[in-house]
């Protein structure tokens, strides 16, 4: 498969030691600090960082050089560990029965907008979809990806392995999810076209479906991998992180209230006592 799971034992060793723990924790609570607090009649706000914020906290993580600027292939590299990672920030969500929904929101894995990169002379990538030319897009998008990874290689010559590194935001819970994927390069053009829409093809042999999907966007042209966290999470491939607001919940304080209070000041510093746990 173009993308392997890895076990949680594994992701810990990779990214997430001792002191990279501690570096996470740091930078977490920094950034549950700046949540805007909340009245009990307002909806809470949801968890979100920036996947520039994710690039910094991988590089202090693993000691690691920021690379990619949204403009590379891969974000972070580390000469140490001859690796190469690739980040995102997923959702994931849940059904009014309170399970996760199937999938989580969406990661690019590939985009590419001019004509030239799909198809034959004069076709683009509207004209395969109108034509249902499955195979015809599924080759475009691994060629995509092939050059892709190929210039890692050829850019960092001790870089012996990519990994893609997925946060995983579950908001409702307090949880983030670490997921991380191996990526084999040399099994993209084992690709097969699947079920193909109007507007979307679905790429099998890149992952398996038990753990997520791969599929191509006619509007968007981009390639998305979307993940099974319900799956990974209990096949073991998933680190899971917990945070909790051991003191006053900033999801529900009145700051009118609070701020006509003497005691303002000690109520901001409890408001900052925040738990972070690795499960």
């Amino acid at each position: 498969m173009f993308l392997e799971p890895v076990k949680k034992k594994e992701i810990e060793t990779l990214f997430f030691d001792e002191t990279s723990k501690k570096v996470f924790s740091h930078l977490l609570k920094k950034q549950l600090f700046s949540i805007p607090e909340v009245r009990k009649i307002d909806n809470p706000i949801p968890l979100r960082i920036p996947k520039e914020y994710l690039e910094v906290w991988v590089s202090q993580m693993i000691d690691g050089d920021p690379i990619g600027s949204g403009s590379y292939p891969v974000d972070v590299i580390s000469h140490s560990k001859s690796i190469a990672v690739d980040i995102s920030g997923l959702t994931i969500n849940y059904t009014p029965k309170g399970k996760f929904n199937r999938l989580t929101g969406e990661k690019s894995l590939g985009q590419k907008f001019k004509s030239e990169n799909y198809g034959n002379l004069n076709e683009d990538l509207d004209d395969l979809f109108k034509n249902s030319k499955g195979e015809e897009i599924v080759a475009s998008f691994a060629q995509i990806l092939n050059k892709k990874y190929n210039k890692v290689f050829e850019d960092k010559k001790n870089i012996t392995k990519i990994y893609i590194l997925n946060f995983i935001f579950d908001n409702s819970a307090e949880k983030i999810y670490i997921s991380v994927f191996k990526v084999d390069k040399d099994e993209i053009f084992n690709f097969k076209n699947g079920k193909i829409s109007e507007t979307t093809c679905i790429v099998e042999n890149g992952i398996n479906n038990h753990y997520g999907e791969i599929k191509a966007y006619k509007s968007k042209k981009r390639l998305e991998l979307r993940l099974n966290a319900s799956n990974l999470l209990k096949d073991g491939f998933l680190l899971e992180t917990k945070y909790s607001f051991k003191s006053v919940k900033l999801k529900q304080v009145n700051l009118r209230e609070v701020m006509e209070k003497d005691d303002f000041a000690d109520s901001l510093i409890a408001s900052s006592d925040i738990e972070i746990k690795f499960i």
